[in-house]
């Protein structure tokens, strides 16, 4: 969408209820989203220059944050996927994805974070990328002697 935020953006304690379309914006402060619910979130190829911050918010569908920068801060803290207010059937009719945040070729400069990157859980920061973490692979049940 190509739209800039200059000053600090707050989102507080607000329902997104349809689809939050935000390609391309550039956050240059910070962006903070605090008890937020989304049933789908495009943030694709944003920026964040002053960091991003998901407290205590809900994802009720994808949240697509691809190919997003990440500078002086990423924090998703207490954060939720909660698919309990739309059954699977509802979201199919919808054409929405089930819950997930994909962070798929986003980036955090590390060098200007002013504190460690919480992530979602599945995701890791393996130097400046933002990759989804290594699942161990499970254990046989089956004991070969």
């Amino acid at each position: 969408m190509g739209a800039t935020f200059h000053d600090e953006a707050w989102f507080f304690d607000t329902s997104f209820d349809i689809v939050v379309r935000m390609e391309g914006v550039a956050f240059r402060d910070r962006a903070i989203f605090t008890r937020c619910e989304f049933r789908k979130l495009c943030l694709k190829d944003a920026s964040f220059a002053g960091g991003a911050y998901f407290t205590q918010s809900k994802f009720a569908g994808k949240a697509d944050m691809s190919q997003t920068t990440f500078k002086s801060g990423i924090e998703f803290e207490a954060c939720v996927l909660d698919m309990d207010r739309y059954t699977a059937e509802e979201m199919q009719k919808r054409g929405w994805e089930p819950p997930e945040i994909d962070l798929t070729g986003a980036t955090a400069d590390v060098a200007s974070l002013n504190e460690p990157a919480k992530l979602p859980s599945g995701w890791q920061l393996k130097g400046s990328d933002i990759v989804r973490a290594a699942t161990p692979e499970p254990k046989s049940s089956v004991v070969r002697r």
